[in-house]
Order: structure tokens, then C-alpha cells, then sequence
């Protein structure tokens, strides 16, 4: 062994230790004040049993085959108040029993190598079926079906032709979010040193594979310079942390090996079989227990950019307040701007895109703290539509809390000597108010939503939506966001009601969406009362009722409010109902199986479209509809499941 292999392993050693240290100094700590907060918290809620126990058994099997299944682990979880966790095991013959049970609502889940993880009685949106014990009773007759799991299993190279080791492979799903198609991480793995890898325990579906270099060696490296650096976590593509180790950046490019080169071309996160953009990534169809294999990902280069820039308007960090002896240390930052205390700012780059994903090659995040004079700077960025999101934290109640959003696009160059100007939240007021006079409106139950149209970042930052905002007694509000554009909806109206117009300024927002980009704004909310509803019934083929079929109803013109989306679930003899429909035209359909919120999507249901049913709700009245079922197999030939 040479001096140099000795001295890159002592360094590596040297590196990991104190890395290690780190880590006990600063998560131990607050992982065990968090575990003695939740053992005070269940001690304080305990409740005693309502009764003499119960008891619940049933049978496990295969959802294909029918089988008993043995040796499955199966956990009994209270729903609600009152109960208490229990746990057993299949016997040869499938057959389970949970012998005292408290009296109360449970969900039974069932995981055995091999097969999907489940619930019984889980649908497609992803809600159990409740099982109700009795005192003194039995819940029984109940059977478990578990689906045998599925595989994808592959390799990644590199242009070569060469394996690559330890390469970090995700596997993703179209998700449906509030509605909209969304790019969502359901398992990953690494490769071997034959880079190979293989991805177990799949429900079936349809899913999406991609690959990229770093692993989880590199991960450490990056953390290591970070810490080395002063600056704790900001992730490579972070911004630059400033401080004490204002060098941080050159550091970890020295330990990463990166050159000089401001664009280097690198290996970038890449979708099956080679495509940089996932949506021009290859389906991966999988049923219950089937292997996928060669799922082969050859990753490919790209030249990555960076975004660099400052952020003004930076509030001034209060005064440190001089600490007591013998009390504990707030930490080095609590009272330091530009790192982690009041007046520090947040840099995050957020994909405008829903479906796209942080464009930071091979990085570990995208936000980090600002320099304390506000200078950022995004490294190894690949070529996409951003968003450059920033936030003071503003003290510790949050007050004067400041933000700023900035629209970039990265093509063919950086983006460099960028402008991010902080600016206070806006003034919002304004009035509910119904449609035609109604005096019995209680305005104490209502309450009003913003959403922001900016999608979440990493860490969960996003726009300055506000999740509720109630009323006054004669139905006004004042509430203060972000600037943005944001969606207005309503909760808590009397039965009938539904939200009719947003104005701003007089003038009715289409799809009740409203510009605060650049000043607050005086609005009045419209209720009105005319809603209809829409029954009607689900059949098959032959005319037979379909039950536990999911009714959906969507506006004809597609318009993208939420509260003109409603679903309804069919009954015993195929019968369904949808209430408060304001007036206007839609269009139906009738599922047997369909992915939460996944058709509220205009892409998913197109092809579909021939398949629905029209309805039109005028003057408070509305059809009585007969559907046809849109079953399993036709949505697999329609590409979807």
C-alpha cells in the first residue's frame, strides 16, 4: 500500500468519524426529547376500554388464486379513541384470530415476503374498510386478499457500455394531487458493483424507472464538505453557504474531483430506456407477480448550467440577546442572519412544471440558505422551466415575513447577476356575500381557501397560500399572502350553497382565480343557492346493477374549479346521487376501479371520453342518468392502469 492509498484512507476514515460525530451531537438530541414527547403524549390520551373485549378473526389469502396464505404478520390498528394495537400470525390454513379485542372501529393490515403490504377492504383511493368490534362479540367472515408483489429489475451503464456502481435508481408514478398529474417516487434501489439492480414488493401498475450516478458514498462526501464548509446542510446545487468557510463551494468540487469547467457535461438523472425528460420516458405495465426484466438504463450527459444571483430587501437580523449563565445554548445561528436565525432568507429552485423533477444533476437538494448578503448560487442545474423562490423567516412568530418568486428559464447558458427582490405579504379583504338577500346565513361557519398556483418545493415551500380563513359575523375577512395567483374556494356553506363569482374590483375572475402578482386587492365573494343534483344508476351490459362503482362528475367545458368535481359511490341496487351542482352543463362516468383524483385529469379521462354521459343542471334541477360501467380491463387497454 502507498503513502498516497494510506493517506486518502486515513482521510476518509478521518472524515467519517467526524462526520458520525456530527450526527450524534446534533439529531441525537432531538430525536430522544421527540421520543419522550411522544411517550408523554400517548400516556396522556390512554382511555380506558368501553367494555368487556371482543374478538376479530378471519382468513388471509391470495387475491389471484384464492389460496390460503400463511405466515402473514397481521396488525390490528384502532381507528379512533379507545383501543389498543394488536398483532397475530396466519396458520397453515390462512386462518387468523385476534382473541381480546376493546371494543371500538380497527383497521386490519396484513404484509408477508412475496406479496403487496394491504389493508382490508382497500380501494383504490386507498381507504381501508373499517372493521367494528363489539363487547362480548365476534368480527368474523372477514377475509384478507393479498396480491403477490411484482418486480422490475435491470441494469445501468454508462456510455460505454460499462456498469456503474452504486447508482441511485427510483421507480415513479403518475399521481393526482388536487387534480393534477404529478411525477411521484414510489420505491428506489442502488446498483451492485455489476450494476445491476432489482425492485421488489410493486403493486401492479403502470411506473416509470430512472438512474443517476451519484450514490450513497458520494452523498457522504457532499455532507462531509458541507460540514467542512461551516455551513450545515445546503446540498450540492444548494446555495453557497457564507460565514466562516466561505471557501465551502471550492472545498467539496476538491473532494467531488470536479474540474474547472463553469458548464462541465455530466451524467444527469435519466428515464428508460435514455431520455432526460420523463416525459419521453418509456411505461413499465406490471401485474400481480410478474418480473420485469431488462429494464436497462444507459445514462446520458448533458451540459448543466448554473443560476447565481442575490437577494435584496434582506431584513436586518435583531440584536443577539445576551444568555443567562447556566442556561442552555440556543446554537451558533439562532441569532445570526443569513444562516438559520431571524432575518435569515431560504433560496429554493422549484420546477414549474409539476411533472418535471428539481433539475439540480445528481444533487442533494435544491434551497438552501442565502450568503448573510444575500448572494446565491444553484450549480449543475439542467436545462428547464424554474421558479426561484425566496423567504425571510421573519422572527419567531413570523411576523414580518417576507417572499419573493422569481420565473427563470435555463436553456443554453447560465443565468448569472440575477435580482430576487423580497417584498412584504399583501393586504387582502373583502365581503361574503349571497346572491339574492338570505338572513339565516350563520358567515361563522364558512371559511375560505387560497391556493397558490406555485407548486411546493423541496422542504414544502411553495406559495403563500392560506389554508383557512374565517369569517366575521357579517361575512367579512382579512387575511395577507404572498404575492402570487391564487384559486379561491369555500368550506362550510349552508346545504345548497355553493360559491357562484370571485370579483375583484367588479370584475368576475374566470374559474374564480385571482392575480396578486403585484398589489392586495378588495374582493367580494358570491354565494348563491339554485345548486341541483344528478341521479341516476350504473348497470352492466346486461342490465344489472353495479355496485360500489365510483361515479364521477366533471364540467363540460373543463374548467379547473374544484368544486364543480364531485364523486359518489353506487349503492347495493346500482343507484347514485351528486348534490349541489351549480347550474351548467357536465360530463359523467362510472369507474370500477380508478386511482384517487386521477379523473379529474383531462388527459386521463380522454380516453374515455366516449364512454361518459351528459348531464345539465338548470333551475335547481337536474337528470336521472343511466351509465355503463368503464371496468378494469378497458382502462388497461386505454393505458392507464
Amino acid at each position: 500500500m502507498n503513502k498516497r492509498t494510506i493517506l486518502a484512507a486515513a482521510t476518509a476514515l478521518a472524515l467519517t468519524v467526524a462526520f458520525t460525530a456530527f450526527l450524534q451531537g446534533q439529531g441525537g438530541g432531538q430525536g430522544q426529547a421527540g421520543q419522550g414527547q411522544q411517550n408523554g403524549g400517548g400516556q396522556a390520551q390512554a382511555q380506558a376500554p368501553a367494555g368487556p373485549p371482543g374478538a376479530v378473526a378471519g382468513q388471509v389469502v391470495s387475491a389471484t388464486s384464492g389460496e390460503p396464505l400463511r405466515k402473514v404478520s397481521l396488525s390490528l390498528r384502532p381507528s379512533g379513541r379507545g383501543g389498543t394495537p394488536a398483532s397475530a400470525t396466519s396458520d397453515n390454513s390462512g386462518a387468523f384470530r385476534f382473541n381480546t379485542v376493546d371494543p371500538g372501529t380497527y383497521t386490519l393490515i396484513g404484509e408477508r415476503p412475496g406479496y403487496v403490504r394491504a389493508a382490508y377492504g382497500e380501494d383504490s383511493t386507498g381507504q381501508a374498510r373499517q372493521i367494528t368490534v363489539a363487547s362480548t362479540q365476534t368480527a368474523g367472515a372477514i377475509q384478507l386478499k393479498l396480491l403477490p408483489h411484482s418486480v422490475i429489475a435491470g441494469k445501468v451503464f454508462d456510455q460505454d457500455g460499462d456498469p456503474i456502481q452504486s447508482a441511485n435508481v427510483q421507480v415513479w408514478r403518475y399521481t393526482y394531487p388536487r387534480g393534477q398529474r404529478q411525477l411521484t417516487s414510489v420505491d428506489q434501489s442502488s446498483t451492485n458493483d455489476l450494476g445491476e439492480f432489482r425492485v421488489p414488493g410493486l403493486a401492479p401498475g403502470r411506473y416509470y424507472v430512472s438512474a443517476a450516478q451519484r450514490g450513497g458514498i458520494a452523498n457522504l462526501q457532499v455532507a462531509i464538505a458541507d460540514l467542512a464548509g461551516g455551513g450545515g446542510f445546503g446540498g450540492a446545487g444548494g446555495a453557497k453557504g457564507g460565514g466562516p468557510g466561505g471557501n465551502r463551494q471550492v472545498l467539496r468540487d476538491q473532494i467531488l474531483g470536479r474540474g474547472g469547467d463553469a458548464n462541465p457535461e455530466n451524467y444527469v438523472t435519466t428515464y428508460f430506456p435514455r431520455s432526460v425528460d420523463p416525459t419521453g420516458a418509456t411505461p413499465i405495465d406490471l401485474v400481480p407477480g410478474s418480473e420485469m426484466r431488462g429494464v436497462d438504463i444507459g445514462l446520458l450527459k448533458a451540459r448543466l448550467f448554473t443560476i447565481s444571483g442575490i437577494v435584496e430587501g434582506i431584513p436586518a437580523a435583531p440584536p443577539a440577546v445576551p444568555q443567562a449563565q447556566g442556561q442552555p445554548g440556543q446554537g451558533k445561528n439562532k441569532q445570526k442572519g443569513g444562516q438559520g436565525g431571524p432575518g435569515a432568507v431560504f433560496v429554493s429552485l422549484v420546477p414549474r412544471n409539476a411533472a418535471q423533477q428539481p433539475g439540480i444533476g445528481n444533487a442533494l437538494g435544491g434551497n438552501a440558505p442565502a450568503n448573510a448578503d444575500g448572494s446565491f448560487e444553484f450549480r449543475g442545474v439542467q436545462p428547464g422551466a424554474y421558479y426561484i423562490m425566496a423567504q425571510s423567516r421573519g422572527g419567531q412568530q413570523q411576523t414580518n415575513r417576507l417572499s419573493a418568486r422569481l420565473s427563470v428559464d435555463v436553456s443554453s447558458g447560465d443565468l448569472k447577476s440575477l435580482r430576487v427582490r423580497l417584498a412584504p405579504p399583501l393586504e387582502v379583504t373583502g365581503k361574503v356575500v349571497p346572491d339574492k338577500t338570505d338572513s339565516t346565513i350563520n358567515y361563522s361557519n364558512i371559511r375560505l381557501n387560497f391556493t397558490s398556483s406555485t407548486p411546493a418545493g423541496q422542504g414544502g415551500r411553495g406559495g403563500g397560500g392560506q389554508p383557512r380563513i374565517d369569517l366575521a359575523a357579517d361575512g367579512k375577512f382579512a387575511t395577507t399572502l404572498d404575492s402570487d395567483t391564487y384559486t379561491v374556494e369555500i368550506a362550510g356553506a349552508p346545504a345548497g350553497y355553493y360559491l357562484k363569482a370571485v370579483k375583484l374590483s367588479g370584475r368576475e375572475a374566470p374559474d374564480n382565480r385571482v392575480d396578486l402578482t403585484f398589489s392586495g386587492a378588495v374582493l367580494e365573494v358570491v354565494l348563491a343557492n339554485d345548486s341541483g343534483s344528478i341521479t341516476g344508476k350504473v348497470e352492466k351490459s346486461n342490465g344489472d346493477p353495479v355496485q360500489s362503482a365510483r361515479v364521477t362528475v366533471v364540467p363540460a367545458n373543463n374548467s379547473t374549479r374544484r368544486d364543480l368535481y364531485k364523486s359518489a359511490t353506487s349503492g347495493a341496487d346500482g343507484t347514485f346521487t351528486l348534490s349541489s351542482l351549480p347550474p351548467g352543463s357536465y360530463r359523467l362516468y362510472a369507474w370500477e376501479e380508478v386511482e384517487a383524483n386521477a379523473w379529474m385529469d383531462l388527459d386521463f379521462r380522454r380516453p374515455f371520453e366516449t364512454l361518459g354521459s351528459s348531464a345539465t343542471i338548470k333551475d335547481g334541477a337536474g337528470p336521472n342518468v343511466t351509465m355503463r360501467l368503464i371496468g378494469r380491463e378497458q382502462m388497461r387497454l386505454a393505458g392507464v392502469q
